[in-house]
């Protein structure tokens, strides 16, 4: 009976630790689907914002040609969704902070009354439009490379390679 007995502990503990490495294994799964999901949706959010941001621009730029001055619920419009895009954006990662000073940019041509100049409001928005799609790219890289069970993106040489490709890319666009 001993050996049917110490048969059957070790049986447990085998199961036991299978099922333990088992719980581990879905547990991480589950983090790193959690987090990449969380991901893309900033993704899309960052995208709609932006698109509703550079579209209410170039609307204010019209009624700036009319009117010397915006009207005050287009301003309000204009500096809610620039409060926005800065609680999106990360100040302190250099990418968002050459977002942010394109969009601060804008914000102060538009707001400001500024638009002398059309071809540097579109300048900037044609900046503004290159380098989020730049980053966007780039962090959608970042998602499929984590989603791969790799611990950082950013932190590695490949990330340094494929942002200069997706640069290269975008400055060789011809320009619309």
């Amino acid at each position: 009976m001993s050996e049917e007995l110490l048969l059957a502990i070790l049986a447990f503990a085998g199961a036991f630790a299978g099922g333990l490495c088992t719980l581990v294994a879905n547990r991480k799964n589950l983090s790193v689907q959690f987090i990449t999901d969380k991901r893309v949706d900033w993704i899309y959010e960052v995208r709609n914002t932006l698109a509703e941001y550079i579209g209410l621009t170039q609307g204010c730029e019209k009624k700036l040609a009319s009117y010397k001055k915006l009207p005050e619920e287009l301003e309000r419009e204009l500096n809610a969704y620039l409060a926005k895009l800065r609680l999106l954006f990360n100040y302190a990662g250099e990418e968002d902070r050459e977002i942010l000073e394109v969009i601060e940019c804008i914000h102060g041509s538009v707001s400001g009354g500024n638009v002398s100049k059309e071809a540097t409001l579109d300048s900037q928005i044609e900046r503004l439009t290159k380098l989020s799609q730049q980053y966007l790219k780039l962090e959608w890289e970042r998602v499929k490379y984590e989603t791969r069970g790799k611990e950082s993106f950013r932190a590695g040489e490949r990330w340094k390679k494929r942002k200069k490709e997706i640069e290269g890319r975008m400055k060789g666009s011809p320009e619309s």
